[in-house]
């Protein structure tokens, strides 16, 4: 039954991200998202070294899905829906590592209808992939506690040098 409740929480979080994603005001930080993926790597690089704070990894990211489907503001809010969703699942992980099966179910719950994650994994900005790498880094941090696996440490160092490169917090 646990699996069928982590399904069910998992298509809740993922429909209450993608209710209305598109249908808000294109703020103008979303809007600077789109012109810096614009740009090709390299002036992209040089733009965000100057004019902004936040490490370029999420713009390169962009970029590149841009250039994969196309460059708007509603392709790049799709991928912090599904980068949200995912965020919930590995608060599942966590929850049952820490605790229980139990545990994890219900902190995935608690983040699948928290309405600051599901804003923030409807703007075209890197608010839901930080959270993603956050929970994953914590993760494999707690599980490094318990096994000294090489599989964990690249992951825990993968994911925290992905939070260095996406937000400067």
């Amino acid at each position: 039954w646990q699996d069928i409740a982590l399904g069910g929480i998992l298509l809740i979080s993922g429909f209450l991200r993608l209710f209305r994603y598109s249908s808000r005001s294109i703020f103008a930080d979303e809007q600077a998202t789109v012109s810096l993926a614009a740009l090709d790597p390299i002036n992209l690089w040089l733009s965000v070294a100057g004019m902004d704070p936040h490490p370029p990894f999420y713009y390169l990211f962009s970029h590149y899905w841009g250039a994969f489907t196309s460059l708007t503001v509603a392709n790049l809010r799709l991928t912090s829906v599904f980068f949200g969703t995912i965020a919930v699942y590995g608060m599942y992980r966590a929850g049952r590592l820490l605790y229980s099966k139990h545990v994890g179910l219900l902190s995935s719950l608690l983040l699948a209808v928290s309405a600051h994650h599901i804003a923030s994994s409807q703007y075209a900005r890197s608010y839901a992939l930080l959270s993603l790498f956050t929970i994953f880094s914590f993760y494999y941090f707690w599980r490094l506690r318990n096994s000294s696996q090489i599989y964990g440490l690249i992951m825990y160092v993968l994911f925290t040098a992905g939070i260095a490169s996406i937000h400067v917090y």
